[in-house]
């Protein structure tokens, strides 16, 4: 059942009172993870419960494509439910996906979670169509909504941002959700017990530097420049950068290049495709980000993708070195490029 935006946080809230599984999809991974996460934590509080936490991989299930009906079919040995995530989900799963949710009892959750389905993917179709199933998309929050976003956040902090500070929030840190909410809480622990937000606060904490940085480092990944990527990775790290921030960054760049390779691949012309991206590409960068698309077709984008999730979950779940995880997917993309 496709859900309405002014529904989601309610839905949120008690998953289980109305369905018993859901896909969580879009452009903004931000925001995906943050609604999956949600969910997982409705469904199981202990999500470190290893006999009722099932994590699987899209890649897993083409291998093995038993075994998410065996999963789904699965008792629980303590009673509690069963949450079972399926990670970038895909229209491969449709067919058997049907049969599994016409079964699902109530002591089993499905939550699958990806990025940007189109209208014809038959997995977002059967989401949206059937009645056991939660359909939300996670478009990047743009705009006044942006803005009204970070006012909220912001607010909620016990902080009033002053004149021009949610317009200026809203150019530096793009669309990505989860970016947004991570600088804004680092904002309000510099603020400390102050409650008002002026512009030239939060042009020194946040700045235009770190942004350029971030962009410098993206472009150098993207078209191949391996010892500009990783001297830039260093810099970021030794100007105390977290790992998860700088993976969240790359994902956005390489979102908007999946966005636009779309785009061409349904035979848009690219400077129209290009320029049809929201935010804009910043008119200095249009050339660079134009031979980057060239660079980077579909498929490679996809692994780029998957790549940048899974250096995200290990930097934030595996107890292993963030920093390390971060710039082993920097090396990889760069060299692939």
């Amino acid at each position: 059942m496709k859900i309405a935006p002014k529904d989601v946080d309610s839905l949120l809230k008690a998953p289980q009172a109305r369905f018993r599984a859901a896909l969580i999809y879009g452009p903004d991974t931000g925001l995906v993870r943050q609604r999956s996460d949600v969910i997982a934590s409705a469904i199981l509080p202990d999500l470190a419960d290893p006999f009722n936490k099932i994590e699987l991989t899209y890649e897993q299930l083409q291998d093995d494509p038993a075994r998410l009906h065996d999963e789904a079919a699965a008792m629980s040995f303590t009673g509690d439910t069963r949450l079972i995530m399926v990670r970038d989900a895909g229209d491969k799963l449709s067919k058997s996906l049907e049969e599994i949710l016409d079964g699902l009892t109530e002591q089993t959750f499905l939550l699958l979670y990806t990025g940007e389905l189109t209208p014809r993917s038959s997995l977002r179709q059967l989401a949206e169509k059937h009645s056991a199933c939660a359909s939300i998309a996670c478009y990047k929050d743009e705009g006044y909504g942006l803005e009204n976003l970070i006012r909220d956040t912001l607010l909620g902090y016990g902080i009033e941002a002053q004149d021009g500070v949610a317009q200026y929030l809203s150019q530096q840190l793009g669309g990505d959700r989860m970016i947004i909410l991570s600088e804004l809480e680092k904002l309000s622990l510099y603020l400390g017990d102050e409650t008002a937000l002026d512009l030239a606060t939060v042009q020194h904490v946040v700045g235009e530097s770190n942004e350029k940085t971030l962009d410098d480092l993206c472009n150098a990944i993207a078209e191949g420049n391996s010892g500009a990527a990783m001297h830039i990775c260093d810099r970021l790290f030794a100007e105390g950068a977290q790992a998860v921030m700088i993976i969240r960054m790359l994902q956005r760049h390489f979102t908007r290049m999946q966005q636009v390779q779309m785009r061409v691949d349904e035979g848009e012309p690219l400077p129209q495709a290009v320029k049809s991206l929201r935010p804009p590409v910043f008119f200095k960068q249009v050339p660079a980000f134009t031979r980057q698309v060239q660079r980077w077709r579909s498929q490679k984008l996809a692994s780029a993708m998957q790549l940048l999730q899974k250096a995200e979950i290990q930097a934030k779940t595996t107890g292993l070195d963030g920093n390390l995880m971060c710039a082993h997917a920097i090396c990889t993309l760069a060299r692939v490029a």
